[in-house]
């Protein structure tokens, strides 16, 4: 009775050794190529964390001193200007109160002032060009 089933416990022997044989052959070789050719799914050594600054930290820092030179550059533009205009109020003032001393009464561009008391730019013509052909070229608009 075992007679017959002796081929069979031999073919099943000699497949299950040549496959164990070749099963750690092939584990062994596929090993090797892995460790040659480092293809590790996950590196061996974790890369550190880089130190210092990262872009969001680097873009607020950035920001923050653009604010504060836009802060600066606004106190320093209104400060010049209230030294430039620090000579044009006090010649304001200076010529009110001259004003005020000489002619308490009328004030500079009233109706008892003449081209002859005036001052500056107010003493002048304005002339005007026109386009047509019958009148000379200057127009005079007003005396001021």
């Amino acid at each position: 009775m075992l007679k017959p089933l002796q081929a069979i416990w031999y073919f099943l022997g000699a497949a299950v050794f040549l496959g164990v044989l070749l099963g750690v052959a092939l584990h062994f070789t596929m090993r090797a190529f892995v460790l040659v050719f480092d293809l590790e799914s996950t590196p061996a050594t974790p890369k550190p964390m880089p130190e210092g600054h990262n872009a969001i930290s680097y873009r607020a820092a950035r920001a923050a001193k653009r604010q504060k030179q836009l802060e600066e550059q606004t106190r320093l533009a209104t400060q010049a200007r209230l030294l430039a205009s620090r000579p044009l109020i006090q010649e304001v003032v200076r010529e009110a109160r001259n004003n005020l001393v000489a002619r308490p009464l009328s004030s500079p561009l009233g109706p008892n002032t003449t081209a002859a008391t005036r001052s500056g730019l107010q003493q002048e013509t304005i002339l005007e060009q026109t386009d047509e052909e019958d009148d000379d070229d200057l127009v005079v608009v007003g005396v001021f």
